[in-house]
């Protein structure tokens, strides 16, 4: 069954109410017509099996049949930390980090990131809106119940006072190749294997992983992101793109989680 996400204000009731480019998918893209279902989630973790009722191109309204029980949900949250990406490698990393399981995504401008982008700027406010729509869409089709957070890009200056709360409580790794190649670093499947074999006796902590531009980290940022209490770690004996080491490392977070 076709899957869409609505604000949970739409679920407070047994009707449901779609509206906008959903309400047209359902209507002129897939032809629904009344008597058919879909499943509807509320981004929150709820989702539920509703039945059509009445099927317009703008409005669309049903009635929820039956709550469903599911598992595609990580156990624990994930967050990723990175480091804004040049064209559209960004919206890439959006889609492919939500069908990951990604919580929450935290792009930020690094001293050597290519891509430029003032966080306070309207082209900033667009390009969260058009990521969280991407990882909608990216939710929607990988069966997934809740929708993660794309924030605003930051700049290094506000690393401490937004990263501070965001991750708290978080085991935090930072993907250092320069720090891993002079062997001060261990590499992030070691940790997690570590993580792993004392899931036993404590529960697996919620993970973030930071990972920085083309062009490395700067000393500078280094220091900001160890205050946060992240520790180095190497992705392999191979240098990763910037996009790919992201997509690796939330793999090996995943398979530790699930």
């Amino acid at each position: 069954m076709q899957r869409y996400f609505v604000p949970p204000s739409a679920m407070q009731s047994e009707r449901v109410v779609i509206e906008g480019g959903d309400a047209h998918h359902i209507a002129r893209v897939m032809r629904m017509s009344s008597g058919m279902r879909i499943i509807v989630c509320d981004g929150e973790g709820r989702v539920w099996e509703v039945e059509l009722l009445a099927v317009r191109a703008d409005r669309v309204v049903g009635r929820r049949v039956a709550e469903r029980e599911e598992t595609a949900e990580p156990p624990i949250p994930i967050v990723l930390v990175q480091a804004l990406l040049k064209g559209d490698k960004m919206d890439w990393l959006v889609q492919k980090a939500t069908e990951l399981g990604v919580t929450a995504l935290y792009p930020f401008v690094a001293e050597r990131s290519v891509a430029r982008l003032d966080g306070a700027s309207d082209k900033a406010a667009h390009r969260q809106s058009r990521w969280q729509a991407i990882a909608k869409e990216a939710a929607e089709q990988s069966g997934r119940s809740r929708m993660p957070t794309i924030a605003r890009p930051i700049g290094v200056g506000d690393v401490e006072a937004v990263l501070g709360p965001a991750l708290r409580g978080h085991r935090v790794f930072i993907a250092d190749e320069a720090l891993a190649c002079r062997g001060d670093a261990p590499s992030l499947f070691m940790c997690l294997e570590r993580i792993r074999a004392d899931a036993a006796n404590v529960p697996v902590p919620p993970i973030a992983v930071i990972i920085g531009p083309e062009g490395g980290f700067t000393d500078a940022e280094r220091e900001r992101f160890a205050a946060l209490g992240a520790e180095p770690v190497g992705l392999g004996r191979r240098i990763l793109r910037a996009e790919t080491a992201a997509l690796f490392a939330l793999s090996l977070i995943t398979a530790t989680a699930d």
